[in-house]
């Protein structure tokens, strides 16, 4: 499941994910829009958090997307 997907689901917003995480909320609202992807070690903690449900899989299909949207 995407990141936003994972959002909704869990009615979790962007800012209480990235306080959750240690990061900014820009840094996770680039992630869900597919302008970035994080790095491994973010990515695992992630994953934890999401109990697996967003996967480095869900990133590179987001990120494909919003990229097939740019053209």
């Amino acid at each position: 499941m995407t990141l936003q997907e994972y959002l909704e689901k869990t009615s979790t917003t962007q800012y209480q994910l990235a306080k959750q995480m240690g990061v900014e909320q820009s840094t996770i609202h680039k992630w869900v829009k597919g302008k970035t992807i994080p790095r491994p070690a973010t990515l695992s903690r992630l994953s934890e958090e999401t109990q697996g449900l967003v996967r480095y899989d869900d990133f590179v299909r987001a990120k494909m997307q919003a990229d097939d949207g740019a053209e």
